[in-house]
């Protein structure tokens, strides 16, 4: 079963397959690439006023997404956040990686309040400027 997020608490990098889908290969392209977080935290910040970051406990290869509402400064666990976070943040990691040029979004509104519907296209439109993605399709 396909899920489109992340959803246990902490995740140690695996193997990366061709087309990663499963929630540990994704979170292994967060983990592994220093550019990804930050691009996603700012992405975060524009849909839904969150910062995204990722924690490794000291001598561990355990790493923890954590997500921090900048309203209230409260951090949480990735897992405990609602489905549409999480969705977006499985979401931004898959389409920040650069050789994907091609990008194809089932119910993308699944899950997402109309405004934040409205800022997430918003956000996904300025990522295929800056990034030269070629194609944006609603399948």
């Amino acid at each position: 079963t396909h899920h489109r997020s992340l959803f246990v608490p902490n995740y140690s990098p695996a193997p990366i397959s061709q087309n990663p889908t499963p929630d540990d290969e994704v979170a292994t392209i967060i983990i592994n690439d220093p550019n990804l977080p930050p691009k996603i935290s700012v992405d975060l910040k524009k849909i839904f006023n969150r910062d995204f970051r990722l924690y490794i406990p000291p001598g561990t290869a355990t790493t923890y997404l954590q997500s921090t509402d900048k309203s209230s400064r409260i951090s949480s666990y990735l897992l405990n956040e609602g489905f549409g976070v999480n969705q977006i943040i499985y979401l931004l990691a898959k389409i920040h990686r650069p050789k994907i040029k091609k990008i194809l979004i089932k119910e993308p509104e699944m899950h997402l309040h109309p405004s934040i519907i409205r800022t997430l296209v918003k956000t996904l439109c300025s990522i295929i400027k800056e990034e030269k993605k070629n194609n944006f399709k609603y399948p």
